[in-house]
């Protein structure tokens, strides 16, 4: 009778730990599910490094985000700006393309808010902006803009870097009319004479050229005459992230990293998502100018800092800046 009992004790707890292990088990399994995350992205060919990472690549089974066992849920914005709000408001993790103003803006009026991973350059082979003239206006140079009209992307920034590449060949603010203008009408302008020329981005500047309506005078003006790598936008999160969300910003940094260097090496594929998320024409879109991708471990923090000096020297921000404390780097 006691080995019955005793039998039947070691039954009943076998059966009662298995259970349990059943039960664990299928707790962890939800436990351990892709973690839900929302990123930003402005629908622009620069914003590719994001599709990437987002996208079953040819070949793979998962996205890069996937891998890292990320369920993405993309957020459109119309303008780096409403991201940012976005970012800091906790709605989004992180964005696609946050320009180089709105970080030193917020850098500014809050140090140490964001940590960037990752940068859009332009150097003399890899940029997003081109001087390009309408067809058969003779403008060969930037001289020849003496009294001429040349259109700019809008901002302050577009502006004053305008004036400065100007300054070595006339007078900016009497001999040339600067004229601010959303890309959306650019095209339109040159070609119905509205201005003699622009400082376009792509894929303005593609377009243009294509339908030989423009020629081109110089790639890449910024780089050339200002100083190079000039940098024009960042991947960033907020500091309150990483703090409260470390691996999961860690598994972000790590996908978008995988996705540069899927750019680097296969640029044709790369360029395939960028008509997935923007109006752009797939034919166009591998043909496209793009800025030089880099990693929080290889940017040059010297260009970033002499940017941020170039702004403070327009009166663009009202206060030097220290960029030396804006950088993210997961351990």
């Amino acid at each position: 009778m006691n080995r019955r009992k005793i039998l039947s004790g070691v039954v009943a707890i076998a059966v009662a730990l298995g259970a349990y292990g059943i039960y664990y088990l299928s707790r962890s399994k939800t436990v351990e599910g892709p973690i839900e995350v929302k990123i930003g992205y402005q629908a622009l060919a620069s914003s590719w490094a994001f599709y990437v990472a987002n996208e079953k690549l040819p070949g793979r089974d998962k996205s890069f985000f996937e891998e890292e066992g990320l369920q993405v849920e993309a957020i459109q914005f119309d303008s780096s700006n409403r991201a940012a709000e976005a970012m800091l408001r906790g709605d989004i993790a992180t964005d696609s393309a946050i320009t180089m103003t709105v970080l030193l803006n917020i850098e500014e009026s809050s140090p140490g808010t964001l940590k960037c991973f990752g940068f859009q350059m332009h150097t003399e082979s890899e940029f997003l902006e081109s001087f390009i003239a309408s067809k058969g206006s003779g403008i060969q140079g930037y001289g020849d803009l003496k009294g001429k009209k040349i259109g700019v992307f809008p901002g302050s920034l577009n502006q004053a870097i305008t004036k400065l590449l100007l300054r070595d060949y006339l007078d900016p603010e009497k001999d040339v009319e600067i004229v601010q203008m959303a890309p959306p009408i650019q095209l339109q302008a040159i070609t119905s004479g509205q201005v003699d020329a622009l400082i376009s981005y792509e894929p303005t500047t593609s377009l243009a050229l294509k339908q030989g309506v423009a020629e081109l005078v110089e790639d890449s003006p910024w780089a050339r005459h200002i100083f190079e790598p000039f940098p024009v936008a960042t991947y960033c999160f907020t500091a309150e992230f990483i703090r409260e969300q470390p691996e999961t910003a860690k598994k972000i940094v790590r996908a978008w990293w995988k996705a540069i260097d899927y750019i680097r090496s296969n640029r044709s594929q790369a360029s395939a998502t960028i008509p997935v998320y923007t109006k752009i024409d797939p034919a166009l879109a591998g043909e496209l100018n793009q800025p030089a991708q880099q990693t929080s471990t290889e940017v040059d923090r010297q260009a970033i800092q002499k940017l941020a000096d170039l702004y403070y020297s327009f009166g663009l921000v009202s206060k030097k800046i220290d960029t030396s404390d804006i950088y993210y780097i997961p351990e």
